[in-house]
């Protein structure tokens, strides 16, 4: 068995290459756009996770020194501040040793990005953060209510995370940490 395959007979319409070429182009080229304008958008979401994962460890740690400061010293449940509805913020960074001031802005949800010298200002991958504690009135002297606030400057405005504690005084539950 023999197969010839003769072209000569096969007729070409003009121009039918060139709108083959032109559709084409035009497919790739949205592809190509769907392709980038995804990319961008999920780098966009990326960073705004990264910050935010950023900024919840970072109003974590401010609860961590604040059960620090209260355990470490002797009478440091006393020495938490207790103005309610005042913002503060830490001036030493530092678990052991905490310099409360207030801060001048007033406590606001969602707080503003404030300048340095009213908040504490944390930078992390040319990002900065502002951080400061706000005490709440408790009705129960055994306990001090406080909400911590890191906010920062996103994509989309002033983003921020919050989480409020209540510490109580360890003095009523173990005699031994008492002074």
């Amino acid at each position: 068995m023999n197969f010839k395959f003769q072209i000569s007979n096969f007729k070409f319409l003009a121009g039918q290459s060139m709108i083959e070429v032109v559709v084409g182009l035009g497919i790739a080229t949205l592809l190509a756009v769907a392709l980038i304008s995804t990319t961008v958008y999920t780098e966009k979401l990326s960073r705004a996770a990264k910050n935010r994962t950023q900024a919840t460890k970072l109003e974590q740690q401010a609860v961590e020194q604040l059960r620090g400061f209260r355990d470490s010293q002797s009478g440091g449940f006393a020495n938490l501040p207790s103005a309610p509805n005042t913002c503060y913020y830490d001036t030493n960074n530092s678990a052991t040793v905490w310099t409360f001031s207030a801060a001048v802005v007033p406590c606001t949800t969602p707080p503003p990005i404030s300048a340095p010298g009213t908040t504490e200002q944390i930078t992390l991958d040319s990002v900065t953060f502002s951080r400061w504690v706000q005490f709440v009135t408790s009705a129960n002297a055994n306990q001090k209510i406080f909400i911590v606030y890191v906010a920062w400057q996103g994509s989309s405005g002033v983003e921020y995370v919050s989480n409020q504690t209540t510490l109580s005084n360890p003095c009523t539950t173990a005699a031994s940490l008492c002074p």
